[in-house]
């Protein structure tokens, strides 16, 4: 009997679906692309701004990893990176950016005329060819106007200023209601829309001073881009308000981290007396600055404008007419103070480290930066909130099974919901191989816990097979394995050019977690996260002419799937000769592992890994948390994984890939398992798919509406599963029968 191999289609792949709208082009590292905040793969997974200074004020460069000890409540943190800026940025940053704000909410006319006359004058200092790109804000008593995007044209954006005119409004205040949820849910109700359906705790207002919310508007607004930002306050600053809300102590947290994703330095640039009120001593701003740990102990003292200026690192410029110097005036003069400040600051250490996992919401964690050199000051942010988030939570596990404990539990006489329900949270420790699980299935008394069963199995595929399975035969020689793998050559790369024009059918059964329930935070994975099923797609796989396509699929799904649908190509191709390529290839892998059992009899099992970068597996997903598109994520990752073979004729059975992705992507795993047997086409028998497994561990998308801002963040790891498997392979061909006659057919009237 002759075996081809069924190898067809494209280099293996796997995303989920990655179809970016027309305009946007898809992100991955033959382009670096920024991932949205703290989220770049080669730095930790929090990242600080330090400028050091002197006794005399001046910025000091040239200091190394040595010089620093950071410190995190106290105890010393290893730093993940640590890159330094010399005459510009640090190697990897861009350019230090300028944001100028001014207060129009806050100043009295006279003392506005006199602060757009601080910002003209500094905008067009050195002819209006400006150093550093700058934007401009201004704040109203109800609206958020922005300049051009950044720029070094200082002229053209003052002539803006001046004129008023030409302005983007970034917001006009309103009575909003915000919800705070997944991606796909209505964020923002109108408080005109008395009944928005929703129970009355997930709906709020949003009561914040003018031109406090403008600030949190503008961060959001810059958090979207990567580096450094020196922001100047132009004003006093808003009033404080005593009064105790029991939503503050979330807004306070929200500043902390957005600013620090933001990467702002906020400064102040203040000689007005207006809200002289609002002006807080120095031993409150210190007492404030340190940070909030309770929600009992917050209040609006928190959100001042010196309180937030100080726990981002930066420094209140002001001058009055007591400091007037007559011989030396540009020394008392905001624009220069503010350019001074501009030329310390754009020489900055960026660090990052990793922090602590954390069990509770909202973990404050101080931060100290102490200098090996004396006599040297260290100006960064306060500290910041660590949240479970950060890192991934893996489904907390009922109980722990081996292959033999849950037969013992299928033995059993129950429901189809107790099935169903019994399954959910257990977690195997060996895999549970394909025909064991077929015939479990037969013996599960209805759909649930046939589908419970399926995911529980799938879940298992990338774990060792139990003990039973695995053969006490010695490994065999050298020589003995270099035959083998000649037979698997041979069968791929001899016969597989052979294959006729076919197609076949490919049903998904897609798992996944559930969708979060409105009013559940982003910042801690959800109490249900077991597997569920979510859809059933159908369509044809076409090989013709050596290419691979497919036709529309045919869904039928639940009424409430998961949202992503988890797409594989190339399960169906050349996915073995990749793998045995890339194993063989300098700097790849490929050894000897063990004997198992199959019903066809004893196979050999070979791991193998790729080298690092020339042999690569393409995963993905979409999308990025980036508030611009939807741009989907993808990566060339290096990767590893066994496969099972025939040692008599080379077929392999078995094949799992698994990518090995770095830390800190918004993807944690992308990995694929695929199953080969006999298939008949037109009197002859093909080796091909019949059955694989996919599964993708990625982070969820979330949106927030924060100061009448919408804006996308990374929330909790969520994973999706596919079982796939392939029947009803067919010759395409094509057949004539030549009749012995006709009748010939009547002419009609």
């Amino acid at each position: 009997m002759l075996f081809l191999a069924c190898l067809a289609g494209a280099v293996a792949a796997q995303q989920a679906d990655v179809s970016a709208p027309a305009g946007l082009g898809r992100l991955g590292d033959s382009e670096p692309a920024y991932l949205g905040p703290d989220m770049n793969p080669s730095q930790g997974r929090i990242g600080i701004d330090v400028t050091v200074s002197d006794a005399g004020g001046h910025a000091v460069t040239g200091l190394g990893l040595a010089d620093f000890n950071l410190l995190d409540e106290g105890q010393p943190v290893s730093l993940v990176s640590l890159a330094a800026s010399a005459d510009g940025p640090p190697p990897g940053d861009p350019p230090v950016s300028v944001i100028l704000v001014i207060d129009d909410a806050d100043l009295s006319r006279a003392s506005l005329t006199e602060a757009e006359s601080v910002v003209e004058e500094f905008l067009r200092s050195n002819g209006g060819q400006l150093k550093h790109t700058v934007t401009v804000y201004r704040v109203t008593s109800n609206k958020l106007y922005a300049s051009i995007p950044y720029s070094q044209d200082g002229n053209a954006m003052a002539n803006l200023i001046a004129s008023g005119m030409g302005m983007r409004a970034v917001w006009k205040a309103a009575q909003l209601q915000v919800l705070r949820g997944p991606a796909n849910e209505i964020e923002i109700y109108s408080s005109r829309l008395a009944d928005s359906g929703l129970p009355h705790e997930d709906v709020r207002p949003v009561p914040l001073p003018i031109a406090l919310k403008a600030l949190g508007a503008i961060v959001i607004e810059q958090r979207r881009e990567p580096g450094r930002k020196l922001l100047f306050w132009i004003g006093p600053g808003w009033r404080v308000d005593l009064k105790a809300d029991k939503n503050i102590f979330e807004t306070i947290t929200e500043f902390a981290t957005r600013l620090r994703e933001a990467r702002i330095e906020l400064s102040i640039a203040n000689k007005w007396l207006e809200n002289a009120h609002s002006i807080l001593a120095d031993d409150q701003v210190r007492q404030y600055a340190s940070g909030v740990r309770f929600a009992q102990d917050s209040n609006y003292d928190n959100l001042a404008l010196q309180v937030l200026s100080t726990r981002t690192g930066g420094q209140t410029l002001t001058t009055s007419d007591v400091l007037i110097d007559a011989a030396q005036p540009d020394r008392n003069n905001i624009p220069r103070l503010i350019a001074e400040h501009i030329a310390q600051a754009s020489h900055y250490y960026r660090l990052t480290f990793n922090p602590p996992q954390a069990a509770n919401l909202d973990e404050y964690h101080r931060i100290n930066v102490d200098l090996a050199p004396h006599g040297l000051t260290a100006h960064t942010t306060a500290g910041y909130y660590d949240e479970p988030v950060f890192y991934d939570q893996p489904v907390p596990a009922s109980r722990q099974l081996s292959v033999a404990q849950l037969e013992e539990i299928l033995a059993r006489k129950w429901s189809d919901r107790a099935f169903s329900a019994g399954l959910a949270g257990l977690q195997m420790t060996e895999r549970i191989n394909t025909p064991r699980l077929e015939g479990w299935l037969k013996r599960m008394p209805g759909d649930r816990s046939r589908q419970a069963l399926t995911a529980l199995a799938d879940s298992s595929v990338f774990l060792p097979p139990p003990p039973d399975d695995v053969l006490p035969t010695p490994a065999p020689d050298r020589a003995a394995q270099r035959a083998m793998l000649s037979h698997i050559a041979e069968f791929l790369v001899g016969q597989a050019p052979r294959l006729p024009n076919f197609y076949a059918q490919r049903t998904t059964v897609q798992f996944g977690e559930p969708m979060p329930k409105a009013g559940q935070t982003w910042k801690t994975a959800q109490p249900d996260r077991k597997l569920e099923y979510a859809r059933t797609a159908t369509e044809h796989i076409y090989f013709e002419n050596g290419k691979e396509t497919t036709s529309e699929e045919k869904v039928k799904a639940r009424e409430s799937p998961s949202e992503d649908m988890l797409q594989t190509s190339g399960t169906f191709g050349p996915i073995l000769l990749l793998v045995l390529k890339a194993a063989a290839a300098p700097g790849g892998t490929l050894t000897w592992s063990h004997w198992e059992k199959a019903p066809s009899g004893p196979v050999a099992v070979f791991r193998y890994t790729s080298p690092p970068t020339t042999w690569t597996y393409d995963v993905g997903f979409c999308c990025l948390a980036l508030d611009e598109g939807s741009f989907p994520f993808e990566r060339h990752s290096p990767f590893h994984g066994e496969f099972a073979a025939d040692p008599d004729t080379g077929h392999i059975l078995r094949l799992t890939v698994i990518a090995n992705l770095e830390p800190r992507l918004p993807l944690n795993n992308s990995d694929i398992l695929v199953e080969y047997g006999p298939v008949e086409m037109g009197g002859q028998t093909y080796f091909c798919p019949v059955r694989s497994v996919s599964t993708s561990r990625q982070r969820r998308v979330w949106q927030l509406n924060e100061w009448d801002m919408s804006f996308k963040i990374y929330g909790p790891f969520k994973t999706v599963l596919n079982d796939v498997t392939f029947d009803r392979y067919h010759l395409f061909r094509s057949e004539t029968t030549i009749l012995p006659g006709f009748v010939p057919v009547p002419q009609a009237p």
